[in-house]
């Protein structure tokens, strides 16, 4: 049975993808709100080269993935995404990182794949591996951050961010909707047969982007 498991792969997937469009958002939006939870917590980009702020995210990393074997292999998980072409935008407490938002480009594994329906476009950037420790919950952390990397975003020749949300991640929608031009239902299949790798959008020609 492993060894199948190892040959062939199934799974089925539905997620609200939202799209931030960079031109439309007002700039004094992002510091007029990114303001409001700087006196609590320090918000930052991540210099993946200095070994504090790695061995920090590194530690995060394995809380936020507990299937994380060690700090080891988070320090080569969080390095592989830099290297890819990532950015990590943090929320740091007490000289502790509480919360993450990892910014990817144009070339990242979640438009390979799950969003390998937008390959058109290329200017576009999109929010992956985000999370905040429960103990720093309830203080509007994904949003600061959005806001930070929206910001770095605009320094860029970025044109659009998009998100993948599970359907049952309800608080993370409600976030992603305040500041999305759009959003839209997807379904995924993905079937790995050995080294070969298939994706399937049924009913993609019939949902449509909502705007709002």
């Amino acid at each position: 049975m492993a060894l199948l498991n190892r040959l062939f792969n199934f799974n089925i997937e539905s997620f609200i993808v939202f799209k931030e469009d960079i031109g439309r958002i007002d700039e004094s939006i992002l510091v007029k709100e990114g303001n409001l939870w700087a006196k609590e917590f320090h918000l930052t980009r991540v210099n993946i080269h200095n070994k504090k702020e790695c061995f920090n995210l590194s530690s995060l990393w394995c809380e936020a993935y507990t299937n994380c074997p060690s700090i080891i292999e988070a320090e080569q998980a969080v390095k592989k995404m830099h290297e890819h072409g990532s950015l990590c935008f943090v929320a740091v407490k007490d000289n502790t990182y509480v919360g993450m938002l990892w910014l990817g480009d144009n070339n990242n594994f979640m438009f390979n794949r799950i969003g390998c329906f937008l390959q058109h476009e290329i200017k576009k950037s999109v929010y992956h591996h985000i999370y905040v420790s429960p103990g720093a919950r309830g203080h509007n952390l994904q949003k600061a951050l959005r806001l930070l990397a929206l910001d770095n975003a605009r320094k860029s020749d970025t044109n659009n961010i998009y998100a993948f949300v599970g359907c049952k991640n309800f608080s993370s929608i409600k976030n992603f909707l305040e500041f999305s031009c759009c959003y839209r239902l997807i379904y995924h299949i993905a079937i790995d047969i050995g080294p070969i790798k298939m994706d399937f959008h049924p009913k993609l020609s019939i949902e449509n982007w909502v705007s709002h």
